[in-house]
Parts: structure tokens; sequence; C-alpha cells
């Protein structure tokens, strides 16, 4: 038996303006991230006998992920606020699992993007 977590009731929350508690950010339908990757520093000289490199700064990279738009729901309203004023704030992703592993990271909003389509809804695409 795989013991696959099934990504449903997958929580994804904003920090408030009050330290240490978190919102719901409404309508998550799918997120990318976090994910993050080292530079390589070349440290090869003339007596090496092969490439050599040393690890770098880290970067975390970026979290991504599209929403059912909801004006009026105060986390997707504070994420737009934030995107203009360069807020860095703490974000949460609880997963569903027995342990209730939690992702916890802080972010600025790079992106905020609204579509829309024949035969489909108003969505958000949110970039951190």
């Amino acid at each position: 038996m795989s013991d696959a977590i099934s990504s449903q009731g997958t929580l994804f929350k904003r920090e408030t303006d009050t330290p240490d508690t978190y919102e719901t950010i409404a309508e998550v339908v799918s997120f990318n991230g976090p994910g993050g990757e080292a530079s390589e520093i070349d440290v090869t000289s003339l007596d090496s006998t092969a490439k050599e490199f040393r690890v770098g700064l880290q970067d975390e990279g970026t979290v991504s992920f599209e929403c059912m738009l909801t004006p009026g729901d105060n986390a997707q309203d504070a994420l737009r606020s934030d995107r203009t004023a360069g807020t860095i704030r703490g974000f949460q992703i609880i997963l569903p699992d027995t342990a209730t592993t939690t992702l916890t990271f802080d972010a600025f909003v790079k992106g905020f993007s609204i579509s829309a389509g024949v035969d489909d809804v108003f969505k958000a695409s949110v970039t951190l």
C-alpha cells in the first residue's frame, strides 16, 4: 500500500499583521514550491585533476500558486496590498497528512495577475 499523501485538504496561509497569526488564502487550486538551490563556485586551479566546486549562496527560489479569485477575501486582498508595499511576511503550507506537516517560509509577493476565459472562472496567479 502506498504512503502517498492526497493533496486535497492542503491549506495555504498568509501571516496577518499580528505575528504568528495566519489566515487561510481562499480557493487555492494548485501550487508549486517551495524549492531552491545554491550556486556553485568554481575553485578549479592549475593543479586540480578535475573540476572543483564549493557551495555558494542559497537562493530559495519562488513559490507560485493559483486560486479562484474571490473579491472581498481578506487574504487575497491583502496579497495585492503586500505586492504594492513590498511587504515580507510569513506563509505556511499545511499538508493534510496525519502529522499535519507544515512548511513555513518568509516571502514577498512578486506577482499577482488575474486571468479569465470562455467557460471558466476568474483566477489569480500569485508568485512569492
